[in-house]
């Protein structure tokens, strides 16, 4: 086989071996070389020309690749050119946006645009639509209280050279000289594609004036912890009807508000106004104590718009803002002024009783004080000034005048710095039932204080005023209740033995008359309740008083609503009847049971801010309001 295999290559061999049916071939033991330098099989497995033969074949096809290659960068470069240079460009640069409108505009009044969309391009616009974003202030001509934020039209397609125009209106409000933008899109497509395309551009204007002007007045400089006014005054330039107008106060810390004569609609610094006529005006005084350090400054903002739809505490719409400053300083003179013990600028008490007024004045000055006089100036008719006296200083009745000085007070004469001296004084407010009339409708008190004094000892420098303050006391209402029982008067008929009888029924009739001579009471209403033996008939006059009775727990409530002033003394007293029945138990025999149970009525005085409360004892059978019930008559028989 060795033989065979001569001049066989070496696979070939290898071949025969696999293929042969002879286990000897298979078994043959494979002739191993010594390692050593042998000529490489492929040579004789492989020919070098058949490589170059097929390196010759490939050399079309990288010809043929360059070549396309080549055309394609050609060609797209042919097409970038006729794209963007060539002579059927569509550009946004071609397309104009030109939009005529004045350069500012008066708050509250018509922004008239004229806006052109022209096609400078070589190719047909088609499906133009127009845009308007407006800035916040905008309104519709068609409807003040409308809000516009966007307007958008279609203008259709727009032909090579030509263009398309809109006129729109607007109602612009905001700040004086505040600038507005408004932006405009062009929205387009263009023939053959799908894409969508924009042009934008923003027309500017500057409102020249506000639709409402508003001025704040107040002073400057201030004592600390001393009560001050601002006098806000709201004006419209506005050629129509501005609705819903809104006024808001921004307070700093430091500021407690006491009172304005336009009540708030919100919290204490919000008021609704409402429709605003053209050339129409509103004033506002706002009150409060400021409190704060020497030298700080307080910033008071007030703003008038119209107000934001889902937040009425806030102004959607701005038309006009006005901050002040307000500066805090150590007075020269500190003043301690209490009414009955309350410090406050604004007092309530009731008229008929002995009001005591105490004052202590400090040198806060790092020299002395000359001839410290305080002055109190007294205004209101309701003040008795028969029942006032001072102690420490005089009152001079025909000037209304309570003076301290270094006559009635020596040692007022010099005050050394930090020195300290007081003085006090007592009277009656007349009591507004014996004196009611529309004279002490809304009945106050006021106090002037000043205090003024020299800062040198000459009697030729002139005097100086160190400190001044207001304070108010106001009167309450003397709101009051009759509350009676009757048998033989009255608007129904009662049954029943008088003396009442155990185990039989008599009836009685309860009157409850209210009076309210001086301010308006608010929610006032009487309540009272029967004893659990008593029953409620049903019966009540004028049957048209809102008067109710709860059988579960026998409470019985009168509901007045509002009481005017003079009700009872200018006007009618308000009253109402009604019917209780008892039949008394043998238990009670010998006594007077009570029929009806103690009364109380409330209600809060508009004027000073007080609640009012006045109670009625119980009525029993032993009534001494009904003449004709014999004495005795209440007793309980058998």
């Amino acid at each position: 086989m060795e033989e065979s295999n001569k001049g066989k290559g070496r696979i070939e061999q290898i071949k025969d071996k696999l293929y042969s049916k002879g286990i000897d071939s298979i078994n043959t033991p494979i002739r191993r070389h010594s390692v050593g330098v042998e000529k490489p099989i492929s040579s004789t497995a492989w020919d070098d020309s058949d490589l170059k033969k097929e390196s010759s074949r490939d050399f079309p096809f990288m010809k043929v690749f360059l070549i396309t290659l080549i055309f394609f960068l050609v060609a797209s470069s042919f097409a970038f050119y006729k794209f963007f240079f060539g002579t059927n460009v569509i550009s946004g640069d071609n397309i104009n946006v030109v939009v005529q409108g004045p350069v500012s505009v008066g708050g509250g009044e018509n922004l008239s645009l004229l806006i052109d969309v022209i096609n400078n391009n070589t190719t047909l616009l088609e499906s133009v639509n127009l845009h308007i974003e407006y800035p916040d202030g905008v309104r519709s001509p068609d409807n003040i209280s409308t809000e516009v934020k966007r307007y958008d039209v279609a203008l259709g397609d727009i032909a090579v050279g030509k263009k398309a125009s809109q006129t729109v209106n607007s109602l612009v409000f905001g700040e004086e000289n505040s600038k507005k933008d408004i932006k405009i899109t062009v929205e387009y497509r263009i023939p053959g594609s799908s894409g969508i395309f924009y042009k934008e551009k923003t027309f500017s204007f500057l409102i020249s004036s506000s639709p409402v002007n508003i001025t704040v007045v107040n002073s400057s400089e201030i004592n600390a912890n001393q009560n001050t006014d601002f006098n806000i005054k709201i004006k419209s330039n506005s050629l129509s009807v501005i609705k819903n107008l809104t006024l808001k106060a921004e307070y700093p810390f430091g500021f407690d508000y006491k009172s304005s004569d336009i009540t708030p609609s919100i919290d204490n610094n919000i008021w609704n106004l409402g429709d605003f006529e053209p050339g129409a005006t509103k004033d506002i005084k706002v009150s409060g104590l400021i409190m704060g350090q020497d030298g700080e400054e307080k910033v008071f903002k007030f703003s008038v718009g119209i107000a934001d739809k889902l937040d009425n505490r806030s102004i959607a719409t701005n038309f006009a803002s006005f901050a002040t400053s307000l500066f805090l300083r150590k007075s020269f003179v500190g003043l301690a002024f209490s009414i009955d013990g309350d410090i406050n600028k604004t007092v309530a008490i009731s008229s008929g009783e002995n009001v005591k007024g105490n004052i202590i004045w400090t040198n806060n000055l790092p020299d002395t004080i000359y001839d410290l006089e305080t002055i109190i100036s007294i205004k209101g008719n309701i003040l008795d000034k028969s029942s006032l006296s001072v102690n420490g200083g005089i009152y001079k009745s025909l000037e209304n005048q309570i003076i301290f000085n270094k006559e009635t007070q020596p040692s007022l004469s010099s005050l050394l710095p930090g020195a300290s001296g007081d003085g006090s004084f007592n009277f009656f407010a007349f009591s507004t039932m014996s004196k009611a009339g529309s004279s002490f409708s809304n009945p106050e008190i006021v106090f002037n204080i000043s205090i003024q004094g020299r800062r040198t000892d000459s009697a030729s420098t002139q005097k100086e005023v160190f400190y001044s303050e207001t304070k108010t006391v106001k009167i309450i209402s003397n709101l009051a209740l009759l509350s009676r029982g009757y048998y033989f008067v009255g608007p129904f008929q009662n049954i029943g033995p008088i003396p009442p009888r155990a185990e039989k029924e008599t009836t009685y009739t309860i009157t409850w008359t209210a009076t309210n001579p001086t301010n308006n009471v608010t929610n006032a209403k009487v309540s009272s309740s029967l004893p659990p033996y008593m029953k409620w008939t049903g019966k009540i006059n004028p049957i048209n008083e809102d008067i109710s009775y709860d059988s579960i727990n026998n409470q019985i409530t009168w509901n007045l609503g509002t009481i005017q002033a003079g009700v009872g003394t200018t006007l009618p007293a308000k009253e109402v009847s009604f019917q209780v029945s008892l039949t008394p138990s043998l238990s009670q025999v010998g006594s007077s049971p009570d029929i009806l149970n103690s009364a109380i009525i409330t209600g809060t005085d508009s004027f000073t801010g007080t609640t009012i409360t006045e109670t009625k004892q119980v009525i029993n059978t032993n009534i001494k309001t009904d003449p004709n019930i014999p004495d005795k008559g209440g007793v309980v028989g058998n």
